[in-house]
């Protein structure tokens, strides 16, 4: 009831009463985080977890303040441990893909998310983050499987759709094509339209890998966006589009107009960075 004095006056009877039930210590130590006292939290979790060494909640509870306070090889740890008191549950794994990858522990990562999947396959986020990294390994049909799945649970979010898209492309049969869409994935592109505002840049977007026709128009539309997330998602699928069709300086120049733009709370910027990378272009040979 927003009275956190009172809350923690109360708990700090219990505790005093009953010193050794980790209840009163766990329950303190989130009304600790809650008022941004964090190593107070993790103070009384600490005490927490000698008390009941094979909580899992305690243990997940103080992975989560550890990544509060960003010590995240620490937090990696205890979710580990949380992970060994009880495997099945999922919610310790979604942290451990997310710090894997900003340590920079990819294949890690890769594997969290697959394990996300099967434990919670109503949790959309893991297959992003699985159709994510399964692209990086080249890993195609895997990656257009993940984000078909995402985009089913999410369909109001067009990049899922224009992902599994630009999978589809380079997975068998459609990746020995050089004509034509092939038809599921034209039915596929056609219902995440309708799904679309008439006029928006997504609608082109989709249109243009169902038709592989329009990207003068896409380009033109993406120089006018006024979003820069929008303008930054739009300009990558364009790059993976020339990609696909063989226009290397075009698809290097929108690469790197993904990069300039700067938003790397996308997901399509870790996928651009890595294109660039393997690709060798940097904002210096921008070919424009």
């Amino acid at each position: 009831n927003r009275e956190p004095q009172k809350a923690e006056a109360l708990l700090n009877q219990v505790i005093f009463r009953y010193p050794q039930w980790p209840v009163g210590w766990s329950e303190r130590a989130r009304l600790y985080r809650g008022t941004n006292a964090m190593k107070a939290a993790l103070s009384d979790l600490d005490t927490a977890k000698k008390l009941a060494p094979n909580d899992y909640w305690i243990s997940y509870d103080r992975g989560h303040i550890l990544v509060d306070m960003n010590q995240k090889r620490d937090a990696l740890d205890e979710f580990n441990r949380a992970i060994t008191l009880n495997p099945k549950h999922f919610l310790s794994y979604v942290y451990t893909a997310g710090i894997k990858e900003d340590i920079g522990d990819l294949d890690g990562a890769a594997q969290d998310y697959a394990i996300l999947v099967r434990l919670n396959p109503e949790y959309y986020f893991a297959f992003e983050g699985l159709g994510i990294h399964k692209m990086r390994q080249k890993k195609w049909s895997e990656a257009r499987d993940a984000f078909r799945e995402a985009a089913r649970q999410a369909p109001t979010e067009t990049s899922y759709a224009l992902l599994a898209a630009a999978n589809w492309m380079r997975s068998p049969p459609a990746a020995t094509m050089r004509t034509g869409v092939p038809a599921e994935m034209k039915t596929f592109l056609e219902a995440a339209m309708r799904r679309t505002p008439q006029d928006s840049l997504e609608r082109y977007v989709l249109r243009l890998y169902a038709e592989r026709t329009g990207d003068t128009d896409v380009a033109s539309r993406i120089d006018r966006e006024k979003s820069l997330i929008t303008k930054a998602r739009m300009a990558y699928y364009l790059a993976l589009y020339y990609d696909r069709e063989g226009s290397k300086p075009l698809a290097d120049r929108y690469f790197l107009t993904v990069k300039e733009l700067d938003q790397k709370g996308i997901p399509e910027w870790r996928l651009n960075e890595w294109a660039i990378t393997e690709r060798g272009i940097g904002i210096k040979n921008s070919p424009r």
